[in-house]
């Protein structure tokens, strides 16, 4: 059950950010974020990450905690708390990231994936062709997509020197020193 459905008189605040994925939810057309509640399509578990990952996201990629609470009930927070926010974008994590969530089997539109985790995170793209550049502080990654759209490499300079001059992940240059 969403929280914006606020059965149990939750504060307003937590309504107001249950409210902005339900807004999402009818922008998009996506009957699971619309509905107060949804029937369980795996594990009640597996659903709950599945729709606290997506809540933190709409709200601007807050993290997440699930927890079980007996009964079969899992229920699931979005974390607004400057404590457990991320750390700043690092290729050496995104490379991780991202084959760990392709090896996952969830993702359908590989690009478009790629495209929201970079931005999310703060990390520059850029096409090169069919395939395309991840630039982050610490490096820069080449993408290469086959000819579905879907992620079959990632090859990088990574480390101190290797990304943007800037160190946004942003810029052109290589950081490298002539």
């Amino acid at each position: 059950m969403w929280a914006w459905n606020n059965v149990n008189a939750f504060a307003d605040a937590v309504v107001a950010r249950a409210a902005t994925v339900r807004d999402f939810g009818t922008r998009f057309g996506i009957p699971e974020l619309t509905s107060a509640e949804v029937p369980l399509r795996g594990s009640a578990r597996a659903d709950a990450v599945e729709y606290a990952v997506v809540a933190g996201l709409v709200n601007g990629g807050l993290p997440h905690y699930t927890a079980e609470v007996g009964g079969g009930t899992v229920v699931a927070f979005v974390l607004d708390e400057p404590r457990a926010a991320l750390p700043a974008p690092s290729l050496v994590t995104a490379v991780s990231v991202i084959g760990e969530t392709l090896m996952g089997g969830a993702v359908l539109d590989h690009r478009r994936a790629l495209e929201a985790y970079a931005e999310l995170r703060g990390l520059g793209l850029e096409p090169a062709g069919r395939d395309a550049v991840l630039l982050g502080p610490d490096g820069r990654v080449e993408v290469r997509f086959d000819e579905e759209d879907r992620i079959v490499g990632l090859e990088g300079s990574l480390g101190a020197g290797a990304g943007a001059e800037d160190g946004t992940g942003t810029g052109a240059g290589s950081g490298a020193e002539d």
